[in-house]
């Protein structure tokens, strides 16, 4: 699943969330839970990830990990 975005991955100017929120996300091995995780992520939250395919998450995990990389360089 391809993380990138079409949409601006800065949160807006009326953004709900603050540096400290945490976001739970469950069901994130795949589908709308995979691609929620992923997008909270890119927006700067802490995300707790749930799921019952311990090996899909750690994909995921990898994947957002590789996307927070590639933004900082």
């Amino acid at each position: 699943m391809d993380l990138s975005s079409s949409k601006e991955t800065t949160p807006p100017p009326e953004a709900w969330w603050t540096g400290e929120t945490v976001a739970v996300v469950t069901g994130a091995n795949r589908g709308i839970g995979h691609a929620l995780a992923a997008r909270l992520a890119e927006q700067g939250l802490a995300v707790v990830l749930t799921a019952r395919d311990e090996a899909r998450v750690f994909l995921l995990l990898l994947k957002i990990d590789q996307t927070n990389l590639e933004k900082r360089t």
